[in-house]
């Protein structure tokens, strides 16, 4: 198959791993090893075990990972340049990038999915399940979400040596199983609109949301996050599919 021409030619998703080699918390994060194989491969195996994506490219500025990612089955047609590396390269920029490295003959991507390296227990199933939520709803953009464990109504901020609630009083008093439902991203998939991202806009004006599970959406940040992650996958059912 030529690397010019989409996986599947019916589809119209492009899958964007992105994979830098600079991690501060975690050295080599990307490349880390999670039971036996880099933390990277297991979101090259959702991407390519999908039945919906038509491509799956890692965008990396690092030599390792763009050969693991190759060795793993996933396209890197170019290194990602290192204007759009650092701790502070904006994503959409990244994105933007990846699509001219997946586009070098005719335009055909439709729509990004974006699936970071970070969350190793989101799956193939996962993948097409919010690709199908997305198609379903009238929303531009998906992000993937959980259940937050701690409620925003019961934040609080700081004002010179004062506590005070971060949103009022009347709302840190509203007993938690009166709470109405608050989620948070998960980072693990986000289903991105070419028109948005052609108009310089990583989210488009309608969202819907794709809920997961805490276990789905585990995302790896510290070296505790890793341990983590080990120890799930080390469990009776910690097998993370694909």
């Amino acid at each position: 198959m030529s690397a010019l021409e989409p996986g599947r030619p019916e589809s119209r998703y492009l899958a964007v791993i992105p994979a830098r080699g600079g991690s501060k918390r975690i050295a080599g994060k990307n490349l880390a090893l999670l039971g036996g194989k880099p933390l990277l491969l297991y979101s090259i195996e959702a991407a390519l075990g999908s039945k919906r994506v038509g491509r799956v490219l890692v965008s990396t500025d690092d030599q390792d990972i763009a050969r693991a990612a190759m060795a793993g089955g996933a396209e890197v047609p170019d290194m990602r340049p290192t204007e759009l590396a650092g701790d502070e390269s904006p994503m959409l920029g990244v994105i933007r990038h990846a699509i001219t490295m997946a586009e070098p003959r005719s335009a055909w991507v439709e729509a990004v999915v974006l699936l970071q390296p970070t969350s190793p227990f989101r799956t193939a199933a996962h993948v097409d399940a919010a690709i199908a939520r997305y198609e379903v709803g009238s929303a531009n953009t998906l992000v993937s979400v959980r259940a937050a464990t701690e409620h925003p109504y019961y934040a609080w901020r700081t004002d010179n040596d004062r506590l005070i609630p971060f949103f009022s009083m009347q709302q840190m008093e509203v007993v938690r199983q009166d709470l109405p439902p608050a989620l948070v991203e998960t980072g693990a998939i986000y289903i991105l609109n070419r028109k948005d991202l052609d108009a310089g806009r990583f989210y488009g004006d309608r969202i819907s949301a794709f809920e997961m599970d805490e276990r789905a959406s585990l995302d790896i940040d510290t070296p505790q996050d890793l341990e983590f992650a080990r120890f799930l996958l080390a469990g009776p059912s910690g097998k993370a599919g694909s």
